[in-house]
């Protein structure tokens, strides 16, 4: 039975494990600071974190691991607006095309003009904060620019900061 017993134990400690990393990843969002807050100099991956009545952001990713930005109070948080914007490229459409065109003719000529000019997300999420005696509007966003990313992770958010 001490096998049996350790392997219990072990299986308690896994599933205590991944419960925290499931609680921790309903207190996290991860998006891309596009820039607003004094505090913070360029663009860059960050991670925020909600811990008891703050916000706190975090720089993930490259060498140095993460690292503590700023925080911001609840409090603070005037309002929180989903922003959406796209643009086309249009050197890709026309790139499209051409291909399409010598490969397929007229029809390719369309069809790969509409395929290579891909729309872009490149919508925000606008964080108006009382900074200070500033008020101040932080951006936030993604970098890979698929459709659909910024408004699932602005929802995420939303629930991140609620009381």
């Amino acid at each position: 039975m001490g096998i049996l017993d350790s392997i219990k134990k072990s299986l308690k400690q896994q599933k205590k494990s991944l419960e925290q990393q499931i609680e921790e990843a309903k207190r996290t969002v991860h998006l891309t600071y596009l820039g607003g807050h004094p505090d913070i100099s360029s663009s860059m991956p960050i991670r925020l974190k909600r811990e008891n009545d703050n916000l706190n952001l975090y720089r993930y990713g490259g060498y140095g691991g993460e690292k503590f930005l700023t925080n911001i109070p609840l409090s603070a948080i005037k309002s929180v607006q989903f922003q959406r914007a796209g643009s086309r490229s249009l050197g890709k459409a026309a790139a499209g095309a051409i291909g399409g065109g010598i490969l397929l003719g007229p029809l390719g000529l369309i069809v790969g003009g509409a395929l290579g000019g891909k729309k872009k997300d490149e919508s925000v999420i606008v964080v108006t904060i009382q900074h200070d005696s500033m008020e101040l509007q932080i951006l936030f966003g993604s970098i890979t620019g698929k459709k659909g990313i910024i408004e699932r992770k602005y929802s995420k958010f939303v629930q991140l900061i609620k009381p």
